[in-house]
């Protein structure tokens, strides 16, 4: 009876699900046309999608010539050695849970599963991934980032936990900490831990004692902050209606450096040298220069057959997770006439002047 209640209720999520995905598309198709007649929505490259592994997938890892992607409630491990090529080589079995982000260190990989919290994985077969460890985190695992031996979780309504993945058969809580609102992304580095709430902006610990994360610092942002990523003390954070910059050099006043409006809901950023990659869901991917930090700007952008919710950069490379379009896999290209036409895309309250 346990398996059949299991399965049922992995039915009835898939259903909420796909219900909820298609509520949210009609509208975001209708907004995206709308935006296209505009003038208001970059062109997008051509000929750059190379590949694509169906599915429905939240997130994407690339460790090594292999992409794990997330497959609704289990864990996919493809070979993209030949990214133009990629081969399917094993897929684990039902995780409790959606599988919402993937960390990958050693044949081990590390899964927020949403409701079902932490799952670790043995991947060093990837034909067959198989579950070594459980961990329920009190509430939804949504982000998570590994540093050392410790796993750095942003757990929803309960803010950030710290766990001692040091033996990761057995992965033990040692630190929580809370925050106003819905914790959504999670990045550390420097003892540093940001966190970004839907509702409250971006957090600031210092988890130089990861057992006991201290407070540092806060910023408002103006949308709904979803994901971030730190680069050089400058903080990137994926706004809902935009993308802001802050200045985290001293981590107890982040400062803002500059903003940029996106024609599509940004809800992931990615960072490489000058160039951020901005998921905006059903708009694509983004490319924005900010070479110049104060002037951010647009210069070009990728489609994807769905809804862009995560963005990897690996080599000359994109690894988009795509929701209901599964992981589509772009090479990195862009017109040279695109450079002088994203000035007219930087709109709205977010603009630096």
């Amino acid at each position: 009876m346990k398996t059949t209640w299991s399965h049922d209720r992995a039915h009835h999520r898939s259903i909420i699900v796909l219900s909820a995905i298609v509520l949210l598309l009609v509208p975001a198709i209708i907004v995206l046309e709308a935006r296209r007649s505009m003038g208001l929505l970059p062109p997008a490259e051509t000929d750059a999608l190379v590949a694509r592994v169906e599915g429905i997938t939240f997130d994407v890892d690339v460790r090594n010539g292999r992409a794990y992607m997330s497959m609704g409630a289990r864990l996919r491990v493809v070979d993209v050695s030949d990214p133009a090529r990629p081969q399917v080589l094993g897929e684990s079995d039902y995780l409790a849970g959606d599988v919402a982000d993937i960390e990958v260190f050693d044949d081990v990989a590390f899964v927020a599963a949403l409701d079902a919290g932490l799952r670790v994985l043995d991947v060093s077969d990837p034909a067959r991934p198989q579950q070594i460890a459980a961990l329920h985190t009190g509430a939804w695992a949504e982000r998570l980032t590994r540093v050392g031996q410790r796993l750095y979780i942003a757990n929803a309504w309960a803010g950030l936990q710290v766990v001692d993945v040091s033996n990761p058969h057995e992965p033990r809580v040692v630190g929580n900490a809370d925050i106003p609102g819905f914790a959504r992304g999670i990045y550390v580095v420097a003892n540093r831990a940001y966190l970004s709430g839907w509702h409250t902006g971006v957090h600031v610990f210092d988890v130089s004692v990861p057992e006991a994360p201290r407070p540092m610092g806060f910023y408002d942002t103006p949308g709904r902050a979803q994901d971030l990523e730190v680069e050089d003390n400058l903080l990137y954070v994926a706004d809902g209606g935009g993308v802001e910059i802050l200045d985290v050099s001293d981590p107890r006043t982040p400062r803002k450096v500059a903003a940029l409006d996106t024609p599509g809901w940004a809800v992931d950023v990615a960072v490489e040298g000058d160039r951020a990659y901005v998921a905006i869901r059903d708009a694509g991917v983004l490319v924005v220069d900010v070479s110049h930090l104060k002037r951010p700007r647009i210069i070009g952008r990728y489609d994807t057959p769905a809804a862009a919710v995560r963005v990897k950069v690996v080599g000359d490379y994109l690894y988009v997770a795509d929701e209901m379009g599964g992981m589509v896999i772009i090479r990195k290209q862009l017109r040279a006439d695109t450079a002088g036409t994203a000035s007219g895309f930087v709109t709205g309250k977010r603009r630096t002047p």
